[in-house]
């Protein structure tokens, strides 16, 4: 089984890649559709329409404008989510359009200041 390391990963806005990234979560949910009908007891259900979100935590860079700064509330994104190596490793690449849906900030005391990034994956999201 080969396994892959957590730090070797990259995400990109278009074709520019987003600086200072610590991590990225990506979740993938499909909305199941009750297909019960009256004369059975126990539910059933077929599959329904899929969506996905990411999180990408980054260390704030001010000076990053067309990577975290392109990241705005409400901006469409061509979002690259890289596992392993870059964008150019197409079997690790995950792709899709999304939605800047929130933005956190965090600041603490011996702590570097960090940037959170929640988008709102919209259509396929391609692996």
């Amino acid at each position: 089984m080969a396994k892959i390391r957590g730090n070797g990963g990259v995400v990109k806005i278009s074709t520019v890649t987003v600086g200072a990234v610590v991590s990225f979560t990506i979740d993938e949910t499909m909305e199941p559709i009750d297909s019960t009908d009256l004369a059975t007891n126990e539910k059933e259900f077929v599959a329904g329409e899929t969506s996905w979100t990411a999180q990408v935590e980054c260390q704030w860079d001010a000076a990053d404008t067309t990577g975290q700064g392109a990241m705005t509330i409400g901006t469409e994104v061509e979002l690259h989510l890289v596992r392993d190596g870059d964008a150019d490793t197409p079997a690790d690449n995950l792709t899709g359009q999304a939605f800047v849906a929130g933005i956190s900030s965090a600041n603490s005391k011996g702590s570097m200041v960090t940037q959170s990034f929640s988008l709102q994956g919209t259509g396929l999201l391609t692996k």
